[in-house]
């Protein structure tokens, strides 16, 4: 084939070097056999050692690249072949190359999923891309782990896989706590095995006790900052007997003040958002202990180390203002409304429990007598407003009229259609 010049065109390896055919390897028929399995040493062509370098025909090499670069190192485009004069035999015997500074990963014999963790890794896939879909998927997953789950180590499967799974994807932690509450709720466990709860407080202990090792990790406190944001999580949606769960009460006040200890930005934005979430809820809980006689020590302790923290010079502005923020939100009793923030009267409380509570201008509830006023001046305003209805009721001599001026308008401004 040439171009429109009469140059020939194509320069590869298997140009022809006139018009007859492609040469075929050396030895074609001898590895075209599938019987043949090549041995160190074997001189399959006759002519070359097996594992040393081919040259080629001189003509076809200088065919190879018309620049002459053929054979520089790096260039040989997948090409198999030392360069000439090289020291060096490549051979289909050498050892696998690694370089001096690969670590690998230690190997985990995967011996294949369970069918119920096959499920759960899917149920988690699916509502941490749409949490929307948690209702119509709990039931059946609920179901195929109460007829599967039949021992101890697989309820660990469970809960361990829920757990990491959680601690480590942020869009997790909200739907995967919501998935603790339904199956410590909805999981039959026998007498003789672990409850699914047990093995859930069990690993979040585990946890909590080395959390000053997961602050001084490898990671910068990621791990530990997403475990206290799940056990957050956690403490906000389970409940024991309408109680809020004591471990997870106890251990999150601590887990604030290693936050706080470690009080990098990272750390100081976690403490605030896990205030945020659960301030209320973990004050009410420290005062509701009768050791504390209605104080709240843990969060007083807490709220003052971020006091200090908030006047520091090592945190950025969006820091401290954030810290500020949470404690103006615990000294407004965290946003919720306080008996003496009303306005100088006592407020009847409502009769019924759906019966709306009105809220007068100044943002306050209204009184019984305030809404027993305003009822009445709202119907006498509709009452007087029906009386001027009547002076534009219809008349026939009123109609007349209208409909005479519209007739001489439209015949006015008529114009013509156009085509």
């Amino acid at each position: 084939m040439e171009q429109n010049d009469g140059t020939p065109s194509g320069y590869g390896r298997g140009r022809p070097m006139d018009n007859t055919e492609l040469r075929r390897p050396h030895a074609y028929s001898t590895y075209a056999n599938p019987d043949y399995v090549p041995t160190e040493g074997t001189n399959t062509n006759g002519i070359y050692p097996e594992t040393s370098w081919h040259p080629g025909p001189p003509e076809l090499a200088a065919l190879a690249s018309p620049s002459g670069d053929h054979w520089r190192s790096g260039q040989n485009h997948g090409v198999g072949l030392d360069p000439p004069g090289s020291s060096f035999k490549l051979s289909p015997y050498a050892k696998e190359f690694v370089p001096r500074s690969f670590r690998p990963e230690p190997r985990v014999i995967d011996e294949g999923d369970s069918y119920p963790v096959e499920e759960l890794r899917s149920f988690l896939n699916e509502i941490t891309l749409n949490p929307g879909k948690f209702e119509r998927k709990i039931q059946s997953l609920t179901h195929t782990l109460n007829t599967m789950v039949d021992d101890d180590e697989s309820m660990r499967a469970i809960v361990n896989i829920i757990f990491d799974e959680s601690v480590r994807q942020p869009n997790l932690r909200y739907s995967g706590a919501r998935l603790c509450k339904c199956l410590c709720n909805d999981l039959d466990a026998s007498p003789d095995r672990l409850n699914f709860r047990s093995v859930l407080l069990t690993r979040c202990n585990q946890e909590f006790k080395r959390r000053e090792a997961l602050a001084e990790a490898e990671d910068n406190g990621t791990y530990l900052r997403g475990f206290a944001m799940f056990t957050a999580e956690l403490f906000s949606q389970l409940e024991v007997m309408k109680q809020r769960v004591t471990v997870l009460g106890d251990s999150l006040p601590n887990l604030i003040k290693t936050l706080l200890n470690y009080a990098s930005s990272d750390n100081l934005k976690c403490a605030c958002q896990v205030l945020k979430m659960v301030g209320a809820s973990l004050e009410d809980y420290e005062r509701g202990k009768v050791c504390n006689n209605g104080t709240a020590p843990e969060m007083d302790y807490i709220i003052l180390s971020l006091k200090k923290l908030a006047n520091s010079v090592d945190y950025t502005r969006n820091i401290k203002d954030m810290i500020n923020s949470v404690i103006k939100l615990r000294d407004s009793n965290w946003g919720r409304l306080t008996p003496t923030e009303n306005s100088g009267y006592e407020t009847s409380p409502p009769t019924a429990v759906d019966e709306p509570v009105m809220y007068g201008p100044d943002g306050k509830p209204m009184t019984a007598d305030e809404l027993t006023f305003l009822q009445s001046q709202y119907a006498s305003n509709m009452a007087s407003d029906g009386d001027d209805f009547d002076f534009y009721e219809e008349s026939e001599e009123f109609s007349d009229e209208i409909s005479e001026a519209y007739e001489i308008f439209l015949r006015d401004h008529a114009q013509p259609v156009r085509h």
